[in-house]
């Protein structure tokens, strides 16, 4: 954690890098909201199972933080949609959001 606002979390496994996911606690209209603001996966390890471990971690965080929604950014594609949708989220065009 950089500060109350800001999070940010890497996966290791055997001491070799493999991704990181970022998030800003924001107001929002209805109250509090958390933005991944970056992610990052190694290519070699993009079948799912980091993607899901980095999520699952920053929905933590954002249910610790008393957020009701989790928003993000995507490169939207058929795969990015499908992916989204395994882990809670909905798209809204270039944005996926995850109600907590």
């Amino acid at each position: 954690m950089i500060d109350s606002h800001h999070h940010i979390l890497a996966y290791a496994m055997n001491g070799k890098f493999l991704g990181i996911i970022g998030g800003m606690k924001l107001p929002g209209l209805y109250g509090p909201v958390v933005y991944s603001s970056h992610l990052y996966i190694s290519p070699a390890e993009r079948d799912g199972y980091v993607l899901k471990r980095l999520t699952e971690a920053l929905t933590e965080w954002a249910r610790e933080q008393g957020v009701k929604f989790l928003y993000g950014a995507i490169r939207y594609s058929p795969k990015s949609a499908e992916v989204i949708k395994q882990f809670g989220f909905e798209a809204l065009g270039m944005s996926i959001c995850k109600e907590l």
